[in-house]
């Protein structure tokens, strides 16, 4: 049985907690769990030990390099990268909750493209400086910007997704812009004119909707205005008057009942 003496096998004994062999698991937590119980100080001092210890390292941790982790991987020929590989791409599969990368990546992306990419990462893209498998998030993004980089994604989705969401915000009154400007000529340049670069700095890789930049960009183009926009736009501001006086009519009609209904009776 596995037993705490000294604070090198409370350190083992934490590593332990999260090994895949059940039978270390257990014994680690057995062995955390005695000496809780039977000498909390120490535990405590072993605990804020350890944390002090990862404190220090991350505040003097910086993020490695591409270069610095492939001559980490020269000087480490140990490190089965391989095996790397493989575990991280069942745990792109899996996902958090079994979803894979349903939520993880952007909609104007698909899951192979993702997976294709990852098939053409750097072996050093795949660990940290230490030479560690790399956090599935990281591991993610390099990978979405591989797929960008090679042409792997939906133009077509990324367009028409950026324009649903832009009129929406357009027709809520959300966006403001330099000056009064129709909808058809903004749909426009985003559908057929603006590059998918200028495009994916607002419906971003990271999953964020930038409304600044979508401002910036179409303050930043010189939109045209046919007849056939004015003439919409025409029709639907005497709509939205129509609308507005009709409405109108109707609050002052309530208030006169109102009014009346509350003339006392002789």
């Amino acid at each position: 049985m596995f037993i705490i003496d000294t604070y090198k096998d409370y350190c083992l004994a934490i590593a332990n907690k999260t090994s895949d062999d059940p039978l270390k698991r257990n014994e680690a937590k057995k062995a955390l769990g005695i000496l809780k119980q039977t000498d909390s100080a120490l535990y405590q001092e072993y605990k804020e030990k350890l944390e002090n210890k990862s404190k220090k390292e991350r505040r003097n941790s910086r993020p490695s390099t591409l270069a610095e982790r492939q001559y980490f991987l020269k000087e480490h020929p140990e490190i089965d990268v391989m095996a790397i590989r493989e575990k991280l791409r069942s745990s792109l599969l899996k996902g958090r909750y079994g979803l894979g990368l349903v939520f993880s990546i952007p909609f104007w992306m698909s899951r192979n493209d993702v997976l294709d990419a990852f098939d053409q990462l750097d072996a050093a893209e795949l660990i940290t400086g230490t030479g560690k498998p790399a956090p599935r998030e990281t591991v993610i993004r390099r990978c979405v910007h591989k797929a960008i980089e090679t042409g792997h994604f939906s133009e077509e989705k990324l367009r028409n997704g950026l324009i649903s969401k832009f009129c929406s915000y357009y027709n809520s009154n959300l966006i403001t812009l330099r000056s009064p400007l129709l909808l058809e000529p903004i749909t426009r340049m985003l559908k057929e004119e603006a590059t998918p670069e200028e495009l994916m700095r607002i419906d971003r890789p990271d999953g964020v909707f930038d409304t600044g930049n979508l401002v910036d960009l179409i303050n930043s183009k010189e939109l045209k205005i046919t007849p056939e926009d004015q003439s919409r736009w025409d029709k639907s501001q005497r709509k939205k008057a129509k609308k507005a006086k009709l409405l109108q009519k109707r609050k002052e009609r309530r208030e006169r009942r109102e009014q009346n209904n509350n003339i006392p009776t002789k």
